[in-house]
């Protein structure tokens, strides 16, 4: 099935979850970007990327606000998924083809009060980590493959079954439309949850001498 619409992309997601009993009040809107950036600071506290970004401490209150022009911008472009109205677990999901976020999506959707924090160093030290990123994984984004952007679980309740449940109904739209997947990590320790989802890693490097990148695709 070939797409040139990311909006057609995600509203045949959104059906077939809807279809798998999720309620569609959890997609990702704005009236709910505020339960995304909870669970994702939360899920991704002392992450290895944020330790980089934030120069080794990790600063949730400038993190809150980089998430909610990084997520304003991509409504429309991306999709949300939640493992319950309770927000424990989510993931943003990107499709085939969707159109590139950057610096002048993210000035269109900052409040005026936070134009200076896109000239913060976190933000310089952000924009060059997603170039590299980008760059490695571009020799397996073709136009057939979804990319997780985001998928986070609070602290409380992983091990629990959460991320697993929405994971696993993503993975079912994603063999049933015959899709390819791609994800990135910086932490060892996904690697494993992540292969037994049947991902496997197709390249590893090291990101300025200290961060680990890891690509991984199914």
């Amino acid at each position: 099935m070939n797409y040139t619409n990311n909006n057609a992309y995600i509203k045949e997601l959104y059906a077939f979850l809807e279809d798998n009993g999720i309620d569609k009040n959890t997609f990702l809107a704005i009236n709910n970007i505020d339960k995304y950036i909870e669970t994702s600071i939360d899920g991704y506290s002392n992450y290895p990327l944020f330790l980089k970004i934030f120069n080794g401490k990790y600063n949730k209150i400038i993190l809150n606000k980089l998430m909610r022009i990084d997520y304003k911008s991509r409504l429309g472009n991306a999709a949300g998924i939640s493992s319950s109205c309770n927000f424990e677990s989510v993931m943003i999901v990107i499709p085939p083809n969707a159109k590139k976020i950057g610096m002048s999506d993210y000035s269109k959707n900052a409040k005026p009060s936070d134009y200076t924090l896109l000239l913060k160093p976190c933000m310089y030290r952000q924009e060059k980590y997603e170039k590299y990123s980008e760059k490695k994984r571009m020799p397996y984004i073709d136009n057939n493959t979804w990319y997780i952007y985001v998928f986070a679980t609070k602290k409380k309740f992983q091990r629990q079954g959460y991320g697993k449940k929405i994971m696993n109904l993503f993975l079912a739209y994603i063999d049933k439309n015959n899709y390819n997947l791609c994800l990135e990590t910086d932490l060892e320790d996904n690697i494993v949850m992540y292969e037994k989802f049947g991902f496997r890693t197709v390249d590893i490097s090291v990101y300025r001498d200290t961060l680990k990148h890891y690509i991984m695709i199914r």
